[in-house]
């Protein structure tokens, strides 16, 4: 999970560089070139391989259940300043309306929602 936070906090700082302040084609590049840069869901496959499969042993299930959820909770945790900086950009874009910035928001979007579900999946 420790390359699905890399991932976030990644992200997370692409979208925290774009302000109204240095709101330029070089900085909105770059932001997009980091976002378009990950390829969340073979991460995500990976992640699912290294984790523990579901015990056979029906008084196990619940410990692998719990360990889930908290994987769950923790990736949940991690995505919120993610999504605080997608719903800021969101917030310049309805102000502004700079076609960049959708495109911008769409890049995020592509990586924030398969971490969603994977967390959703998490939770069972």
């Amino acid at each position: 999970m420790s390359s699905i936070k890399a991932i976030i906090e990644t992200c997370t700082a692409a979208l925290a560089a774009v302000t109204p302040e240095n709101l330029t084609p070089a900085q909105l590049d770059s932001s997009l070139d980091a976002l378009r840069s990950i390829q969340i869901n073979e991460v995500i496959d990976e992640v699912w391989k290294s984790l523990p499969e579901k015990p056979d042993n029906e008084e196990d299930v619940p410990a692998w259940e719990n360990e889930n959820h908290s994987r769950a909770t923790t990736l949940n945790h991690d995505l919120k300043l993610f999504n605080d900086q997608l719903s800021r950009i969101k917030t310049m874009q309805a102000a502004l309306k700079i076609p960049q910035l959708d495109t911008l928001i769409r890049a995020a979007q592509k990586v924030i929602r398969p971490l969603y579900n994977f967390s959703a999946q998490l939770y069972g």
